[in-house]
């Protein structure tokens, strides 16, 4: 309801610039003018300067401030007229007022005399209000025509669901005469001696129309110009002197014949008719259109009512842009600026009654579930996969151990500097020095997440934040860069400190448009990082670890000035690394600690708990604190070298190896830890001779990902493990016969893996998690099924990263592993054999979706896509067998195929066929038709022919490799035969969902159209336009009929052959077509046209049947009649559910750019529909 005209409730006084919402846009002074002259109160009167709440820094734009009814304004002035000048003022205007979603363009226009086929007019004075803008001078230009460009991805998106709803209330009756009776008021306000503006109403003897082809130059009568004289066509140029010229010095009004269009409506030259508002696409360009010819054809093939030339600079600036303004001129030759003033005064005076609609701000709780939504964004924007792997993969270290780092100055035994002493005092760096493998990074750990910590750093400035870091070489790129450091820091910020992100939020609107870190720039995460590091409110401590691991070198340079700029009084670090030169330059004058020289007792006590068991009954306490001492004495500070001697001894313990000869291998092991694997493995080979069978293949399990790159689902954990070292023929028989692995079998399993890490693999691969696992697996005291949960979040990996390095990068590492007879092709199928085995155990146990994260592998589609992506380098023999196997397993339940419940589903087997198509096995496809007799061969080849030709486009979005793939299959059927003219329908209704209800008669053909259409997006780049035009020519050529008839939908989801006509809201939310597959083809070679060469265009045929609307929706409704205007029809259904599609309830939320996507998808049906001869008999 509009607010009654004389009640003017007003805003509070603005504190700040956050405060206003809403801002004004004008070319002119005169516009401006008239805008401020109806403010209701204006802010710069009491203090007497111009605009009193400033601007950002860099920002040239100039502002006037005020209110009108409830709300602030920002009056915004241009420095010159056009499309430029107003973008760039609306970045400076948003770069202001943060808070500003509204922009409102006033001012003075162009109009059309006549519109809507002659059945609207509009009078100079008139205003104009924009439900759309495009830009007309954006045009395509082909060899022998020119195209302006109208569609929304082209031009400008449409209207917000806001600005929508008040043009739907403004058209009602009732709104609208309340609408006109306060325009009219607030003109007649403008135009009174009160206003001191002067403006006065031109007199309706001015307001002249003279026909479009009449041209304003010199006439006959009036001067003798020789150039004006000799005028003859529209494209004749006039003299120079005309454009400025009056109608009455060029005598146009005595010969052109003008119409005076109000000469009926009032009684005297001083009477004032009312100004009438309009709605409607303006047409936006950097060109003043003096052309009654170029008016009249751009109003009647694009609608258009008013030219302007600022609303498209403004457009894309803000949520909302609504242009509003006085038609001055009829946008032909004779232009003249008597009207200008009056109509700015109009336009002036609707923007005032207009903004009596306009809610600016939302309800609370809609304000701050938006908020806690762009927070929630904000965060997971800057997250990575591999965030907190390093960290987490760091060993947790014996209980007591570096617990002499909290020790007081008198005790610390470092002289470099005391590590509480630094928490607690101003002192900003501290640096953990050390060798490779000494344990700086389970050291920096222990510090970071040690509750002394933070008790110390309490003492410093109470509420120090603590924020960490750990990077790491072998690992990702996000891992090892200046990205993942700024990222991984950002977001512990943002996770600490929601209003310091909050703040980020309102003060950089870009941040909330972002969805991961490759939106981020670099540059402006330091800026967020140096502003949380430099709060003086805020304290906080870093801890880095790892600085020798960035990787690339120009990284280590940025980071390390990032470092130095994140010093403050309110910031400490503390960074370890390696002590090499560039280190010890910059880190050596602040307080520091070489771990190597530190760790003496940690390496002890890590040695008397690792040996505490196997010693127990062997050993007496003297003689194992011995050997700890004597293995803590060797390890010259290398806590890697301590593990790997411990455990080596530990295995010569449990094979009876006496105290001497322990002693003896002690000695004689390598301090180099190159030296010391290999001496390792040799001794690993003398303890188990049989070790490199089972470690060859553990080793190569472990490099798949590594070395290899290959796609596997998930880390290697110890279930699978375990069942990957089961022989060929107990593997198989688990697959594919009917012989379950019960919970008891996996257990004993994992009890022989661990052997196998254990004794086999000399220590190099080691199992971690984040609980106590080991009595469950070794001792089976719980649920068997339990222990399964246990084992599969068991994770095997390597020591370290040297171990890598030795097996890898050394011929003797390599001679190791390689030594078996697993090459790569075996250990993957063994891994994926694994796979299916466990999957299917743990699928059988209770609660499993409660356990387990990764439910997906469950599901069919989850092997055949890592089968596809190692497609390239499988021998064709491996993947043919791993498919069958697949195959047997879904046979048997597992991996599920999932399909809807219908009456007659599918087999397994045929889904696993049809499945198999979408990612491009046609070989073993056409060789698995080849088994079966000729009746089923023929029934599955046209099952697996519809599928491909309904979901191709979605294969190809998904598909890395093997793009042609499921185009192959398809060619192949077609030419062996298979009929692209036969109905599918009874097959298609088996296959998808029982929900949706299929329209009308299918083929292949038509189905493979629609796909088209429906995933334009995905199919409109060159590569795959060319794969669908040569599709399509096969289909052709195959004789596909091109009259064939069916019924299709149109809704926010795009083209589709079904409709679910269950529960639709309460308004028109689709339309039915009844097409024939020429009108198809046609918009589909329309998008394919972009990219490719299509050749000539196609006539096609369609009609249109009553939009369906939610009361009692049945099928019947589907016959209630043919549509008397085609487009109309279709624009009325489209433009409602472009309206609203954020809201409703069966319709999928739309971002911006599917919104953009399916209008233009509309618009290209609707070049279609507009053939006149395009209706079915």
């Amino acid at each position: 309801m509009v607010e009654d005209i004389n009640p003017k409730p007003r805003p509070p006084r603005p504190k700040t610039r956050d405060d206003f919402e809403i801002a004004i846009i004008c070319a002119l002074p005169h516009e401006a003018d008239a805008m401020i002259g109806l403010f209701d109160e204006n802010w710069e009167k009491e203090v007497g300067v111009p605009n009193p709440y400033g601007k950002a820094e860099g920002d040239i734009a100039q502002y006037s401030v005020g209110a009108i009814g409830r709300h602030n304004i920002v009056v915004a002035h241009l420095p010159s007229i056009g499309k430029v000048p107003a973008a760039h003022v609306s970045a400076f205007c948003r770069m202001s007022f943060l808070k500003i979603k509204t922009a409102l363009v006033v001012g003075v226009c162009g109009g059309a005399p006549s519109f809507n086929k002659g059945k609207s007019k509009l009078f100079l004075g008139d205003v104009v209000i924009s439900d759309s803008v495009v830009q007309y001078d954006l045009q395509r230009r082909y060899p022998n025509k020119v195209i302006m460009k109208s569609g929304p991805t082209d031009s400008l998106r449409g209207t917000s669901m806001t600005v929508g709803g008040v043009f739907s209330l403004l058209k009602t009756a009732r709104q609208r005469k309340q609408m006109q009776k306060a325009l009219s008021e607030l003109v007649s306000e403008l135009l009174s001696d009160e206003s001191g503006l002067e403006i006065q109403y031109p007199g309706h003897s001015t307001d002249l129309l003279f026909p479009a082809e009449y041209r304003h130059k010199h006439q006959d009568s009036v001067s003798k110009c020789s150039q004006c004289l000799s005028w003859k066509r529209q494209i004749d140029p006039v003299c120079d002197k005309a454009p400025d010229l009056s109608c009455n010095e060029l005598g146009c009004d005595k010969r052109g014949d003008p119409e005076i269009r109000r000469l009926d409506e009032v009684e005297n030259e001083k009477s004032r008719p009312d100004p009438t508002f309009h709605i409607g696409t303006y047409a936006s360009a950097d060109t003043v259109l003096k052309s009654g010819l170029d008016r009249d054809s751009l109003t009647e093939e694009y609608g258009i009512i008013a030219f302007e030339m600022e609303g498209a600079g403004a457009w894309n600036m803000f949520e909302s842009v609504v242009v509003i303004k006085g038609v001055c001129d009829y946008a032909d030759s004779h232009k003249n600026k008597g009207w200008q003033d009056y109509a700015a005064a109009s336009a002036a005076a609707c923007t005032k009654a207009f903004l009596k609609y306009w809610q600016t701000s939302s309800p609370q709780l809609q304000i701050e579930a938006e908020t806690k939504k762009n927070y929630e964004q904000l965060r997971q924007s800057l997250k990575f996969p591999e965030m907190s792997t390093r960290r987490n993969a760091i060993s947790s270290i014996t209980p007591d151990t570096f617990n002499w780092i909290f020790a007081s100055p008198e005790d610390f035994v470092s002289e470099t500097g005391c590590f509480v002493e630094w928490l607690e005092t101003g002192q900003s760096m501290y640096w953990v020095s050390g060798k490779l493998a000494s344990g700086k990074s389970t050291l920096m750990k222990f510090i970071a997440s040690h509750q002394e910590t933070q008790a110390w750093l309490e003492r410093w400035k109470p509420g120090t934040r603590i924020l960490t870091h750990h990077f790491w070489k072998p690992g990702s790129s996000m891992e090892h860069n200046l990205k993942g450091f700024l990222c991984s820091l950002v977001h512990q910020i943002f996770c600490l400190d929601e209003s310091f992100a909050r703040d980020e939020l309102t003060a950089n609107f870009d941040a909330r448009t972002k969805d991961s870190p490759d939106d981020w720039d670099p540059q402006d995460l330091e800026n967020i990082l140096l502003a949380f590091s430099k709060n003086p409110s805020q304290p906080v401590c870093y801890f880095i670890d790892g600085l020798d691991e960035i990787r690339p070198e120009r990284d280590l340079h940025r980071v390390l000035q990032i470092i130095a700029n994140l010093v403050s009084p309110q910031s400490k670090i503390c960074v370890s690394s390696r002590p090499e030169r560039l280190f010890v330059d910059r880190f050596h004058r602040n307080p520091h600690l070489r771990v190597q020289d530190l760790t003496y007792n940690d390496m002890k006590q890590y040695v008397l708990e690792a040996t505490r068991t196997v010693t127990a009954r062997r050993w007496n306490e003297e003689r194992i604190s011995s050997l700890a001492s004597a293995i803590a004495c060797r390890a010259d500070g290398v806590f890697l070298w301590v593990v790997l001697v411990t455990n080596s001894l530990i295995r010569g313990i449990i094979y009876d190896d006496d105290e001497e000869e322990i002693f003896r291998r002690l000695d004689a092991m390598p301090t180099d830890i190159m030296s010391l694997y290999q001496d390792l493995f040799q001794r690993s080979a003398e303890d188990r001779l049989n070790y490199r069978s089972k470690a060859s293949i553990a080793f190569s399990l472990m490099f798949l990902r590594i070395r290899y790159g290959t796609y596997i689902t998930g880390r290697l954990n110890l279930l699978r493990l375990a069942v990957a070292l089961l022989d060929d023929d107990v593997l198989s028989r688990y697959i594919c016969q009917d012989v379950e692995i019960s919970p008891l079998d996996c257990v004993k399993h994992c009890q022989n893996a661990l052997k196998v890490l254990e004794l086999d693999c000399a220590g190099f691969l080691h199992v971690k998690s984040r609980y106590e696992w080991r009595g469950f697996i070794e001792y089976n005291s719980h649920d068997p099924y339990y222990c399964l949960y246990i084992a599969n979040g068991v994770k095997v990996d390597l020591i370290h990263r040297t171990a890598e390095e030795f097996l890898l990068d050394t011929e003797e590492g390599q001679s190791i592993w390689k030594a078996g007879d697993s090459p790569v092709a075996e250990a993957f199928s063994r891994h994926f054999q694994a796979t299916l085995v466990t999957r299917r155990a743990l699928d059988r146990a209770p609660n499993f979706a409660t356990y387990m994260e990764d439910t997906e592998y469950c599901e069919v589609y989850t092997y055949l896509s890592e089968l596809q992506c190692n497609r390239s380098w499988l021998p064709l023999k491996t993947l043919s067998s791993l498919l069958a196997l697949t195959r047997a397993s879904c046979l048997r339940g597992f991996p599920k195929v999932h399909r809807p419940h219908t009456p007659r589903p599918p087999s397994v087997g045929e889904m696993f066929l049809v499945f198999a198509a979408q990612y491009g096995f046609n070989e073993f496809i056409l060789s698995s038709l080849e088994q079966i007799d000729m009746q089923s061969r023929g029934d599955l080849s046209l099952l697996i022919f519809s599928y491909c030709c309904t979901y191709v486009p979605a294969f190809m979005k998904e598909q890395k490799r093997g793009l042609t793939g499921v185009h192959d299959l398809i060619r192949h059927f077609l030419k062996v035969g298979l009929n692209p003219n036969h109905d599918i329908t009874e097959i298609m209704e088996r296959l998808e969902s029982h929900e949706e209800s299929i329209l009308g008669p299918q083929t292949p053909w038509i189905r493979f159209l629609v796909s088209i259409i429906r995933n334009f997006d995905a199919v409109a780049k060159e590569d795959f336009a060319q794969i669908n035009l040569e599709t399509i020519n096969a289909f052709l050529q195959a004789g596909a009929d091109r009259n064939q008839v069916t019924l299709v939908t149109f809704d926010a989801k795009g083209l589709s052959l079904n409709h679910c006509f269950d529960d639709l809201p309460p308004t028109p939310t689709f339309i039915v077509f009844q097409v024939n597959a020429e009108m198809l083809l046609q918009v589909a070679l329309n998008y394919l046209g972009g990219v490719i060469d299509l050749g000539d265009e196609v006539m096609p045929s369609a009609r249109v049947l009553n939009a369906l609307n939610v009361t009692s929706v049945g099928y019947d409704r589907l016959n209630q009649g043919i549509a008397d205007d085609v487009s109309n029809q279709f624009w009325k259904t489209v433009r409602m559910w472009l309206e609203y599609p954020r809201w409703r309830v069966k319709l999928d939320e739309l971002d911006d750019f599917h919104l953009q996507t399916r209008t233009t998808l509309a618009r290209e049906i609707e070049k279609v529909l507009l053939y006149p001869e395009g209706h079915l008999s």
